[in-house]
């Protein structure tokens, strides 16, 4: 059994720690000299500390609160978050997974069908109930916390085996000989680098920041003939249906590209399009679209990047 084969076993797996695949694939990068590949293997590892977070391990929070104005007190309320308005730091908006993989995995593992809650000290209720008196608010914060529910724990195990598993299956159909390349010392004659690039980018969608959940840059490369005129409905529609996408699934898109415009300076889709690709690429992990988890995100932004003509 190559190390490619043993990896795409464990992969397929669902019941396996994802730790096994992570290490030997970094075992396998350390030999191709690939060093993207080495940075996303070992933050995956050891976790992304102090450092952006790609926008899969981003979840969504509740912030939970106990406010007091006077002699009422309301207990195990909703933070008011309109009241603070664009002054909130980032982590109350998104919860960081930053964790590796280990971690996670153990989390998921003892907080089965529960909540994660993270508590605040009283610095941080003082602080923003300053913040809400400056705001014009008679209430004080005496105790928040965080929480999110450990399915989200679930959702980025499953992107992250996903993205390495589509991965490791195009690179076996790419380059079949790669054991051979290696252990002839070919990988720079064969420019086999250039190659892993390509197939990286295509199966583990490089994001960063907040939001900017699908790049839609040049590196996303989708090898289709696509043929969509800017601006037409029925183009992007046949497109969509050509790929089997569930036609409720093409009526939302249709529906959201007409209301909502990238940002064509950058080059991004706006939030409503990077959810629904999100979605889609969920289903492929459902087996609900009968495609490539990696190949699906490729293959979505380019269908809609031509529709915008990004």
């Amino acid at each position: 059994m190559t190390t490619i084969e043993q990896i795409i076993d464990e992969l397929s797996d669902s019941e396996k720690s994802l730790t096994n695949p992570l290490l030997t694939t970094k075992v396998l990068v350390t030999r191709i000299g690939n060093e993207e590949l080495m940075k996303w293997t070992n933050d995956e590892l050891s976790g992304y500390k102090n450092k952006e977070l790609p926008s899969y391990r981003l979840g969504k929070l509740n912030i939970i609160c106990t406010m007091q104005q006077g002699n009422y007190i309301q207990e195990n309320v909703p933070f008011p978050l309109m009241v603070f308005g664009s002054k909130l730091p980032d982590e109350l908006l998104h919860f960081r997974f930053d964790d590796s993989i280990q971690t996670l995995e153990n989390q998921e593992r003892e907080n089965r069908n529960s909540m994660i809650y993270k508590d605040f000290g009283p610095d941080m209720c003082a602080y923003w109930t300053k913040m809400a008196i400056d705001a014009g608010q008679q209430f004080v914060i005496t105790t928040m916390r965080i929480e999110v529910h450990v399915s989200q724990i679930t959702q980025v195990l499953a992107e992250v085996r996903a993205k390495l598993l589509d991965f490791m299956l195009q690179l076996e159909k790419e380059v079949p000989n790669l054991a051979e390349l290696i252990k002839n010392k070919l990988v720079v004659k064969e420019n086999l680098n250039g190659r892993i690039e390509h197939i990286y980018h295509q199966t583990i969608i490089n994001t960063s920041g907040y939001g900017n959940t699908i790049t839609a840059g040049k590196n996303n490369i989708v090898t289709s003939n696509i043929n969509i005129t800017q601006g037409c409905i029925s183009d992007l529609k046949r497109e969509l249906e050509k790929n089997d996408v569930p036609i409720e699934n093409i009526n939302e898109i249709i529906q959201i590209v007409q209301e909502e415009e990238p940002n064509r300076e950058t080059r991004k889709f706006g939030n409503n399009v990077n959810t629904w690709i999100q979605k889609m690429i969920s289903k492929t992990l459902e087996g609900t679209w009968q495609i490539g988890t990696g190949v699906a995100g490729g293959l979505l932004v380019e269908l809609i990047k031509a529709y915008y003509k990004l």
